[in-house]
């Protein structure tokens, strides 16, 4: 017989596997230009990072717009909530979009 922590992680490993399978749904860095988004979900990343992005408003089903790139896809100006916000593109792949 299973142990409640075998059960548990079992769960745990079928919810992230069908979780990690997203069609539709790209990075934040990829996304183009003037076009609005949805906020899905974020990746594994550090909790310091997603902490902040947290109280800057970046939460699930927010929308977002990317209002423009940096020539050299380092940064991109985001606006959610009524305001704009650079973004470095490192942090930006944290954030899954649809």
């Amino acid at each position: 017989m299973k142990s409640i922590k075998a059960i548990f992680y079992e769960i745990i490993w079928h919810f992230v596997t069908f979780k990690s399978i997203n069609y539709g749904v790209i990075n934040l860095c990829d996304c183009e230009i003037n076009k609005e988004y949805k906020i899905k979900e974020f990746i594994e990343g550090p909790f310091a990072i997603k902490r902040r992005l947290f109280e800057l408003g970046f939460l699930t089903n927010r929308k977002i717009k990317v209002i423009r790139k940096s020539l050299i896809k380092k940064t991109i100006l985001v606006e959610i909530e009524g305001y704009t916000l650079s973004l470095r593109c490192t942090v930006a792949q944290i954030i899954l979009v649809e």
